[in-house]
């Protein structure tokens, strides 16, 4: 984790410098004080804050975050590898909470980042003759599917 503010090459309210690249949690809530963090249901809290929704900044160029919610992003990870981190995260936490066993059947509707990436979490796009299904209707989704594996 961070210890600074740092978003774009800037720094706000204290900072460890310019240029430090960053991620930020999804949410700004403060975790584990009530009753749907405490069960392990964080994403249904009622203070969840996800920016855009529950708070401003959505689309701005900079956002306001405490030190808690960011985490460095290494030099040798490229933006665009970066910027899948949270599709992934959220992926693996489908596919660790849910009762999939190996010899389940599985569908994966849908080709955006998160069902990308379920279906790899799944072992769907790399094995031939998976129980494992993506429905995936044109061509562009197909071509994102194969470039990203």
């Amino acid at each position: 984790m961070l210890d600074a503010f740092s978003l774009k090459g800037r720094t706000a309210l204290g900072g460890r410098g310019d240029g430090d690249r960053s991620s930020r949690r999804a949410s700004s809530g403060r975790g584990g004080r009530r009753a749907a963090c405490k069960e392990g249901d964080a994403h249904v809290c009622e203070k969840l804050g996800l920016i855009g929704i529950d708070t401003d900044s959505g689309m701005a160029e900079l956002v306001k975050a405490r030190a808690e919610q960011l985490f460095r992003v290494p030099e040798a990870v490229p933006d665009e590898q970066a910027a899948l981190v949270e599709p992934l995260a959220v992926a693996v936490h489908v596919v660790r909470t849910s009762e999939f066993r190996p010899e389940d059947l599985t569908i994966v509707m849908g080709a955006g980042p998160i069902g990308n990436q379920i279906a790899q979490v799944l072992g769907a796009c790399r094995e031939i003759g998976t129980r494992h299904f993506q429905s995936v209707p044109g061509e562009r989704p197909r071509r994102s599917r194969v470039h990203y594996g």
